[in-house]
C-alpha cells in the first residue's frame, strides 16, 4: 500500500481528541455540568463530522483499499455512540471515555502511519480487528483497584483472567476485613459456581469460601 497524505484528518482528529478529553474531565468532576452535555455532546459530534469529511476527502485523493476504509469508519462510529451515549441519564462517563479512546487513538496511531510508513497503519489495524477467529482483550498496563477489578468482572460476557495479581495478593483481597469489600463481593458468585459440583474436572473438596464461617 502506497503512502497517502492525510494531514487534515490527523488535525481534526487530534483536535478531537483534545476537546473529548476536556470535556469528559470537566462532566465526571464536576457533577452541575453533566446539565451541559447535550451541548457538550453537540459540538463534539460536530468535530467528529469534520475528522469524516477530511478523511473522505483524503481518501478519495489516496484511494485506500476497503478494509482500511471500513475500519476508519467503524472507528469513527464507535466514538461518535461513546460521545453521544454522554447525554443520557444515569451514563457511565468513564466506560464511555474508554470505548471513545480504544477507537480513537489507534486510529490516529493509523492515519500517521498512512502518512509515513504503511506498516504502522498496518499495525493499528490489526490492534484493533485482531487476527482471524480471535477473541478481544482488555488489558491494564498498571494494576486496577480492587473497584475497577470488580466492574471488569462484573460486565465480563465470558471470561476473566487476572494475571497481574499476585496469589498473595489475592488471598488478602479474598480475606480482607475492609468494607466494602468490593474485589472479594464480585469475586465470591463465580467461585460458588466454580465450586458447585455440576462442574466437572473441578473439585474443591470441603473448601469453604472466605466469610462464610467455619472453614475445614
Amino acid at each position: 500500500m502506497a503512502n497517502m497524505r492525510t494531514l487534515s484528518t490527523q488535525v481534526r482528529l487530534r483536535r478531537l481528541i483534545r476537546s473529548y478529553g476536556e470535556a469528559a474531565d470537566r462532566l465526571m468532576s464536576e457533577p452541575q455540568t453533566r446539565q451541559m452535555a447535550a451541548s457538550v455532546v453537540a459540538r463534539l459530534l460536530e468535530l467528529t463530522g469534520e475528522v469524516r469529511e477530511a478523511w473522505r476527502r483524503e481518501s478519495l485523493a489516496g484511494r485506500p483499499p476497503k478494509v482500511l476504509e471500513r475500519y476508519v469508519r467503524e472507528a469513527l462510529r464507535t466514538m461518535e455512540l461513546a460521545i453521544a451515549g454522554a447525554q443520557q441519564a444515569g451514563a457511565d462517563l468513564e466506560l464511555l471515555r474508554l470505548d471513545f479512546e480504544m477507537a480513537a487513538l489507534p486510529l490516529e496511531v493509523f492515519m500517521r502511519g498512512l502518512d509515513s510508513e504503511p506498516r504502522a497503519a498496518r499495525q493499528a489495524w490489526l490492534a484493533h480487528n485482531g487476527l482471524s477467529d480471535g477473541a478481544p482483550v482488555l488489558a491494564h498496563l498498571q494494576r486496577p483497584s480492587q473497584q475497577e477489578k470488580a466492574r471488569l468482572i462484573e460486565v465480563a460476557n465470558t471470561d476473566v483472567i487476572d494475571l497481574g495479581s499476585a496469589l498473595g495478593t489475592t488471598a488478602m483481597y479474598l480475606n480482607t476485613t475492609e468494607r466494602p469489600a468490593t474485589y472479594r463481593d464480585a469475586w465470591v458468585p463465580q467461585m460458588r459456581v466454580l465450586s458447585s459440583p455440576r462442574i466437572g474436572g473441578l473439585s474443591w473438596g470441603n473448601t469453604c469460601l472466605p466469610g462464610d464461617g467455619a472453614c475445614h
